[in-house]
This record gives C-alpha cells, sequence and structure tokens, in this order.
C-alpha cells in the first residue's frame, strides 16, 4: 500500500491477505498506522517510513520472495514522479494494481506508462468526495496483460536457472 497514511486501507486488506506492507513518508502517519495496527490486533502487517522511491529498495527483503499479488497506490496530487517507481512495477509485475487518485491529469499520464508496459485498465470510477469544486477521486483498477505476465514469469525462471549452473 503506497502512500498508506494511518494505514486504513493496509489494515482493511490484511484481514484478507497472508502479508501487507503500507508504505508512507509521514513519520506521524506511520506511527499512528503501527497503533492502528496493534489496537486491531493485526499481526500480518508491515509499515515503513520513507519515501515510496526508498522503501521499493527494501520491499524485496519484505514480501514473500520479492513478488506481490496486488499494489495499492494512493499518491499526493503530482501522482507518481518517482519514475523508479513505474520502473519497479513494470519490473515485478504484480497482478493487480489499484490507483487512488486525486488528480486526473496525473492518474492519466501514470496508467498510461504503465499500460504500455504490459497492464490493461479494468476500470475507472470517479467519486465526488468535494460536491460544488472541480475536485475528483477516481479509482482505477489495471491487471497485467496475462500473455505478457506468463512470459515475464518464464524469463524470470530460465534467468534463476541460469544462475543457478
Amino acid at each position: 500500500d503506497g502512500h498508506c497514511g494511518v494505514g486504513t486501507l493496509t489494515l482493511f486488506l490484511a484481514k484478507k491477505a497472508r502479508e501487507v506492507i503500507g508504505v508512507d513518508i509521514s513519520t506521524s502517519s506511520i506511527n499512528d498506522a503501527r497503533i492502528n495496527a496493534s489496537f486491531n490486533q493485526i499481526k500480518n502487517v508491515h509499515f515503513l517510513q520513507d519515501s515510496l522511491k526508498q522503501a521499493i529498495t527494501q520491499l524485496d527483503d519484505l514480501s514473500s520472495g520479492g513478488r506481490f499479488d496486488a499494489v495499492i497506490l494512493n499518491p499526493p496530487r503530482d501522482g507518481i514522479v518517482e519514475k523508479q517507481v513505474i520502473q519497479w512495477l513494470l519490473q515485478t509485475k504484480p497482478s493487480k494494481i489499484v490507483y487512488i487518485s486525486c488528480n486526473p491529469a496525473t492518474l492519466a499520464r501514470d496508467l498510461k506508462l504503465l499500460c504500455q508496459g504490459g497492464y490493461s485498465l479494468n476500470m475507472v470510477q470517479p467519486v465526488d468526495m468535494f460536491p460544488q469544486t472541480y475536485h475528483v477521486e477516481s479509482i482505477a483498477s489495471i491487471q497485467i496483460n496475462h500473455k505478457e505476465h506468463k512470459e515475464h514469469k518464464e524469463h524470470k525462471k530460465h534467468k534463476k536457472i541460469t544462475k543457478s549452473t
């Protein structure tokens, strides 16, 4: 859960997942997320206080073999400005990405990059949380193209065999 804040979505997802990792740059948010996890007796979560760009270097160690089934992104208005984060997503290829955005322009920019990298857009749902203003939240769901995902897995498998011999 990139840009997880106090862990609202992270903790909700932990009830359905084996393991969930939340990342946020705000120290107070991560402290509150840890308190929320403890208060709710949720033990299958890890919280990292860092920028998403910096945290991706630690995620392989924390996740199950460096693999993620799904990623949630809820970036600030600027979107995913760190190119390394988009590159990391395209390299690790989680099956599903849910992108929550408060800026349709940066959502479109980032979805374009992800879709060019092998993802397909399933849906975008605008949510008018601020009536009578121009602000709109959007939730987008994208999924890896199955053919490209299979080829990626085969390439990684071949790479591991080559390294071990």
